[in-house]
């Protein structure tokens, strides 16, 4: 069990607004088709979290591309957290284009670490969601960390409650 990332993601909480709105934040609630959002610059998170296959994924992504790309320019850390539990094709090439971008960064000095939540020992397996394939990537730290059922279940409530 990966009991550390758990803790590393539980200690982000404090450092999430809910409520306060600020022009270093972008915060999008996940819906059945669309995943939970938030970026925030000033602390330098990314947080991605349920499932993606939005109707409209240019309608989606771009705005978060956008926001990435202009706001955490200089930034000098970030740690992206993902828990996907499926993703469309589509949805897939904009977490490139982000991962592109996050790298772009990297190079540039910033310090970006990815932690990629999975499920260890899937019934099936699903090139969209597997972190390794992502991994391939970037140059920059990339965890992918494999969960069994019940720590999924804890990490899914912990997420649930952003």
């Amino acid at each position: 069990m990966n009991q550390y990332y758990l803790q590393q993601l539980s200690t982000l909480k404090d450092q999430i607004k809910v409520e306060t709105p600020d022009e270093h934040i972008l915060r999008i609630e996940s819906t059945p088709k669309s995943p939970f959002v938030y970026l925030d610059s000033k602390e330098g998170i990314i947080i991605l979290s349920g499932t993606s296959i939005p109707d409209n994924v240019i309608d989606f992504y771009d705005p978060i591309l956008d926001f990435a790309s202009s706001y955490f320019v200089g930034t000098p850390k970030i740690q992206v957290f993902i828990r996907l539990v499926y993703c469309g094709s589509s949805s897939s090439r904009y977490f490139l284009l982000l991962l592109r971008k996050l790298n772009e960064f990297y190079l540039k000095g910033t310090q970006v670490n990815i932690f990629w939540f999975q499920e260890e020992d899937e019934d099936y397996y699903d090139f969209y969601t597997d972190g390794y394939e992502y991994q391939l990537n970037v140059k920059f730290p990339f965890n992918v960390i494999e969960l069994n059922d019940a720590d999924i279940k804890e990490l899914d409530n912990f997420l649930s409650r952003l």
